[in-house]
Order: structure tokens, then C-alpha cells, then sequence
């Protein structure tokens, strides 16, 4: 017995041993690529115009050879063919959340005394969770050996997943798929890998339209199906027709929250929004017979919304409210206008608002408590800090299966849940004020995405939201990569290697700033 707990106490001893040197070189590494990533800095070369690019390792260009990354091409573009001089400072750190490129970002203008910021951030906040909350003094998260075994895991998962869902490199996926149709017919997210499969991997975009429309037919709650949908279309260039398509889909459906999300003030630009205001007047009808739909009001918000009859639907909202002054969802709705059109103010008082209508209505409508932890889940929570606070502190009704411990939140966060999505916001909305207040012009960029993978999908829609509010300028990458098609791989990493960009992604990313800044004639400049 004392010879095992012997050879027991030696393993564990050697195991500490082995961690505390893995911690000690992780250190040590560490302090050597953020000495060696920050010394771009630091480099006074005379120019025109300076630029910082801030980020994670999509920045700091991991998957391609030194120089190679996006903002050293960058310079050479900006260089070559314009009559300014221009320098690009590398400001990217390989697994950065939003948090610590906020508070690494005024010490980095001190030094860099850049004209224009470009930001592209968000996507490590799923498993680096320095600067959340309580998660500042987690000393787990100070643990270098904790966040790689952490990452180590999340790429193992990814790549797992990928090899589940997509693979071009397995035929058998698609019999596969099938066999889940006829195991589970009514879940929807089966229709959605088969049409997926012909979309990303066949190039067969009329197969994909076929599956797409069967998984809305079966579950129609199921947003994937309508996106893949929508963008079969414009894969085969009928832009206009899938418009057109879910134009006819919301007149036989007004309600369903899934098809007015893929209607953006662009894409309808070319219709009269006389149809737009005959289904909002349908909805207002579908109210007055069921007011306790929580899909209506958020339909009828957003089709006022796009065709820019915010003062409108408000009036509206609180004449409901005369009516009703216990619907709670009317307070909300009337949060999320003034939340749309950037009265934050008028926003939060609101936001209160609709916290205590709900917490009364909780107690005394138990029937409809799915309508409630709806909009706890997904909507509420993705506002500011306070309703984040306010989420993890309050214990609305033990009795139901609300979340109501720590555990089960952080799950949520490294799900890509609305509290990450928020977190992500909030530090974003405040890197927009620090470039407001100096003055400094700023660019807002997404993820470049391959095909199959979805690791970056709320993220890129999160940054393209708040540059749509806030009128900052946008690079959408992914869309850019998205119409490769089938030569995607020739700017992405060996699929065994990751999902960063080689040096053509990167370069592809620079072009996209280069022609971004052109267009938005952001330096005066001539090319």
C-alpha cells in the first residue's frame, strides 16, 4: 500500500513539476511575442498618414509568413499606388478578446499617434474570458497553462465539427444527413446540413434551394433554413428574386420574425414600401385578436424600422399600451426602437421598464412563462451591463428552469450566447468613443469565414451591426471570401492547420481596406 501511494504522490509531484515549467515557458514565449508583436510600434519612420490595426491573431497574421500579414500589405498598397506615404502599425496580438484591445488601445495611440483605426475583434471572447465581470480576478483565467489547454480543446472541437458537417472530404456525409432526416423528419437543422452540403460543398444551388425550402416546410422556426436559402439565390446571381422570394414568404407569414431579419433598408430599395406598410397593418390586426404573440411585435418593430417609421411605430406602441398596461413585450418593443435609432437614454428607461412589467407579469401569468424566458434568453440580455448584472443576479422564480448559477451562465457564454455577444458590444461601443473624442477616423472590419465553418457568425454580424448604427465604415471579408467559391482554399491555411488566412487571404483583406478607404476618400488621396 505505501509503495502505491508512493508511486501516486511521485506521479502528481512530477505532474505539478511539469505544469509549473509549462507555465513558466508559456511565460516566457509570451513575453517574447508581445515584445516582439509591439515593437512595430515603436518605429518613428516619417509618413503622411499612420494607421493602427487592432485585433487578435487575424491581425497579427498567424497563418502566413512574416510580412505577409494584412497590415504590412496594406502599406505596400497604400504605398504603391497613392501620392501619400503611409505607415501601418501591426497592433494585433494572437488571441485577444475585445477587452484587453480596449485596454491596451489608448497606450498604443500615445505611442502610434495614428490618423485612422482599423478594428477587427470579438472572435477569442468565446474562450478568453479576461475582463468579464467577475471573470477579472478568475485566477483561472491568469493561468497561461489553463487558457492553452482551454484553446487546445476549442480547435479540437471545431475541427471535429467541421469534419461532421460539410466534409468534402467524406462522401458519406450526405448519407449521413439523410439518415438523420429519417430518424428526426421534424428538425429542421437536418434539412439545413443536406442543403448546406450542395450550397458549400457540390456548388449545387438548385438542390440547395430544394432542401432549404423543404427544412421551412417542416420547421419553420428554424432560422438557418432561410439564410442558406437566401443565399443560394444570390449564388446563382438572383438577387433580386430572393427579395422577391421572401417578400412572398412574409405575405403569407407577417410574423415570422426569421424572413423580415433578411430584409436590410438596402436590399429593398427598389420596391415601394406600400407592401411593407400593409403588413405591418396585418400585424397590428393579428395583435388585436392574440396579444400575447411576442413574434408580431417584434416584426411589426422591425418592418418600421426599415422603412424608417420609428416615431411611428412607437406612437403606435404606447397607444397599445393605453389599452394594455401590463404587456410587457410593448415596453420592450419600445426599448428596441429607440435602442435602433441610438437614443440609449430613452433606451434604458425603457429597458427598465419592461424588467418590472416582467417581473410582475411572471407572478401572475405562469401559463405563458416561454413567451418571458424568450426574451430573457435572447433579447433583454443583449443590451447593456446592467440587464447582464441583472440576469446573473436575479432568481426570478426557482420553481422554473431559469438560469440561476453561475455554471450554467458561463456555458452560455462560451456558447456564443448573448452575454458574450454583449460583452463583445459594449467594448466595441466604447472603442468608437475614445476614436470620436481624438478624433481619430475608424474602420470596422468582419471575419473571412471557409466554408462549413460557423465560428465567427455572430461575431461578423455583432461588427456589422454596430458599424451600420454608429456609421462607421465596414469591410465585409466574408462576404468577400464567400464568392471564392471553390478556389476558398487558396487563401485559407491547410484545413489541418486552422482557419486563419494565408498570405492571399491577407492580401485579399488588405485590398478590401485599400478600396475601402478609397471609396470613403478617408485621407484625400489619389491613386
Amino acid at each position: 500500500m505505501k509503495k502505491v501511494l508512493k508511486k501516486i504522490s511521485v506521479f502528481f509531484t512530477g505532474l505539478i513539476i511539469a505544469l509549473i515549467i509549462l507555465e513558466i515557458c508559456l511565460r516566457i514565449i509570451g513575453y517574447i511575442h508581445i515584445k516582439n508583436a509591439s515593437s512595430d510600434l515603436h518605429k518613428q519612420n516619417k509618413s503622411d498618414f499612420t494607421i493602427l490595426t487592432i485585433g487578435d491573431s487575424f491581425t497579427e497574421g498567424v497563418g502566413a509568413t512574416k510580412g505577409k500579414d494584412y497590415p504590412t500589405q496594406l502599406q505596400q498598397l497604400l504605398n504603391s499606388k497613392t501620392n501619400k506615404t503611409f505607415k501601418v502599425v501591426n497592433g494585433g496580438q494572437s488571441g485577444q478578446n475585445t477587452a484587453q484591445v480596449l485596454n491596451k488601445l489608448q497606450s498604443q495611440i500615445n505611442i502610434a499617434k495614428p490618423n485612422l483605426i482599423i478594428l477587427l475583434a470579438g472572435q477569442a471572447n468565446r474562450w478568453n474570458l479576461w475582463g468579464y465581470n467577475n471573470y477579472t480576478n478568475n485566477l483561472l483565467y491568469r493561468i497561461r497553462v489553463y487558457k492553452f489547454i482551454k484553446l487546445l480543446y476549442l480547435n479540437i472541437k471545431d475541427k471535429k465539427m467541421y469534419n461532421n458537417e460539410f466534409s468534402s472530404e467524406n462522401e458519406k456525409a450526405i448519407k449521413q444527413f439523410k439518415n438523420d432526416i429519417k430518424t428526426n423528419p421534424e428538425n429542421g437543422k437536418n434539412y439545413y446540413n443536406i442543403g448546406g452540403y450542395y450550397l458549400y460543398i457540390k456548388k449545387d444551388y438548385h438542390q440547395a434551394i430544394k432542401w432549404f425550402e423543404k427544412g421551412i416546410k417542416t420547421d419553420c422556426k428554424e432560422p438557418a433554413n432561410y439564410k442558406g436559402l437566401y443565399y443560394a439565390y444570390n449564388c446563382l446571381d438572383e438577387k433580386e428574386l430572393s427579395v422577391k422570394w421572401v417578400k412572398q414568404k412574409i405575405e403569407e407569414d407577417p410574423s415570422n420574425i426569421n424572413l423580415w431579419n433578411l430584409l436590410t433598408k438596402k436590399n429593398i430599395q427598389q420596391y415601394q414600401s406600400n407592401w411593407i406598410i400593409k403588413e405591418i397593418n396585418v400585424l397590428k390586426q393579428n395583435i388585436k385578436t392574440n396579444p400575447d404573440i411576442f413574434d408580431n411585435y417584434i416584426a411589426a418593430n422591425t418592418a418600421y424600422n426599415l422603412i424608417n417609421k420609428n416615431k411611428e411605430s412607437i406612437i403606435w406602441a404606447k397607444h397599445e399600451l393605453e389599452k394594455n398596461p401590463d404587456n410587457f413585450i410593448l415596453y420592450y418593443g419600445i426599448g428596441n426602437i429607440y435602442k435602433t435609432s441610438g437614443d440609449s437614454a430613452n433606451a434604458h428607461k425603457w429597458f427598465l421598464k419592461t424588467i418590472n412589467v416582467f417581473e410582475k407579469s411572471i407572478k401572475t401569468n405562469q401559463k405563458n412563462y416561454n413567451n418571458y424566458t424568450n426574451i430573457i434568453y435572447t433579447k433583454l440580455i443583449s443590451h447593456d451591463d446592467e440587464f447582464i448584472n441583472w440576469f446573473k443576479q436575479k432568481n426570478i422564480n426557482k420553481k422554473q428552469n431559469i438560469i440561476d448559477n453561475e455554471d450554467k451562465i458561463n456555458k452560455i457564454n462560451t456558447q456564443n450566447g448573448p452575454l458574450v455577444i454583449s460583452w463583445v458590444t459594449s467594448d466595441i461601443k466604447k472603442v468608437i468613443k475614445i476614436c470620436q473624442t481624438q478624433k481619430i477616423k475608424l474602420i470596422i472590419q468582419n471575419y473571412p469565414m471557409r466554408y462549413g465553418y460557423n465560428d465567427a457568425i455572430s461575431e461578423n454580424q455583432t461588427l456589422e451591426n454596430i458599424a451600420q448604427k454608429y456609421s462607421i465604415p465596414f469591410v465585409d471579408n466574408n462576404q468577400t471570401f464567400y464568392q471564392l467559391g471553390e478556389t476558398q482554399d487558396k487563401f485559407f491555411q491547410p484545413k489541418n492547420q486552422g482557419t486563419h488566412c494565408n498570405a492571399n487571404g491577407y492580401n485579399l483583406m488588405a485590398q478590401n481596406i485599400y478600396n475601402k478607404i478609397i471609396k470613403e476618400n478617408i485621407f484625400n488621396i489619389k491613386n
